[in-house]
């Protein structure tokens, strides 16, 4: 992904989680592993080597390994909404040329569209600001 011209690091799962104390016996979650790809030292997104899903008909929620999904950052720096708002791929591991660059045309993909999102709540904020100001003209002006 860095020759495709993006600034990406890779993360994993604790060795050792125990849910905050919860579990007596840690679990290993180093299987769990996702890449951040950054824009100007910023995260815009996360790729992660499993994805979520859940069954339409039964509600039931699943991991599917190795099933690439997707998760586009907002404003805020968590992933805690990443459950319900990732999106998942059609890129399964093991990663094969024709998947990495598939990969990186979804990434494009979603970075414009996660700068178009970006652009259009700051033009909306600009506009709502210059309608206000337009107003105050108006009446005081």
């Amino acid at each position: 992904m860095n020759s495709k011209g993006f600034d990406v690091s890779c993360a994993q799962g604790s060795g050792d989680y125990t849910c905050g104390g919860k579990f007596k016996v840690p679990y290993d979650l180093s299987n769990w592993q996702w890449l951040y790809v950054k824009e100007n030292g910023k995260k815009v997104m996360m790729i992660s080597l499993q994805t979520f899903d859940q069954d339409k008909n039964s509600k039931n929620y699943h991991v599917l390994m190795d099933r690439l999904g997707i998760f586009v950052y907002g404003d805020a720096e968590t992933p805690k909404e990443s459950y319900h708002e990732m999106k998942q791929t059609d890129i399964d591991l093991p990663m094969t040329e024709e998947k990495l660059e598939r990969l990186a045309e979804l990434v494009k993909i979603n970075m414009s569209f996660a700068n178009q999102t970006a652009l259009s709540a700051i033009f909306s904020k600009t506009r709502r600001k210059h309608e206000l100001l337009q107003q105050v003209d108006e009446q005081y002006g």
